[in-house]
């Protein structure tokens, strides 16, 4: 148990980055589908997308040591936000594509957040978090 905590942490703290990577790609690729398309907007989505998915693995694999953590995470919201942005990658919409990356993005930040608070913790207190 102890290992998992310590592998989740490291999981963590390489999250803090990643996501914040992320959240500046999203923060690049939406205007560019709301009208201010480029050559390689197509790509920067596909890349960001790909980044999207890894920074829910890394959710994924930390929520028991995020659960109950402040500040929280909306699961519910993200899940909400990430089946909306599957269908919409579905359409040749890119307008759905930039709102749907908007609300996984509200996701993300709540995710990074979450992980820089936990990586503050004391190693005590992170007993008290997982479930």
């Amino acid at each position: 148990m102890e290992d998992m905590k310590k592998e989740q942490l490291e999981v963590l703290n390489e999250a803090k980055g990643y996501c914040a990577n992320v959240l500046h790609c999203i923060d690049t690729v939406v205007p560019e589908l709301k009208g201010d398309k480029k050559d390689d907007t197509d790509e920067y989505l596909r890349m960001t997308v790909d980044g999207v998915n890894v920074a829910l693995e890394m959710y994924n694999a930390t929520r028991d040591l995020t659960a109950g953590a402040q500040p929280a995470v909306d699961e519910a919201d993200g899940n909400n936000a990430v089946k909306e942005l599957s269908a919409a990658l579905k359409l040749s919409d890119d307008s759905a594509k930039a709102d749907a990356l908007v609300k996984v993005r509200a996701f993300i930040a709540q995710f990074k957040d979450c992980a820089e608070a936990v990586c503050k913790l004391p190693k005590l207190s992170l007993l008290s978090l997982q479930r």
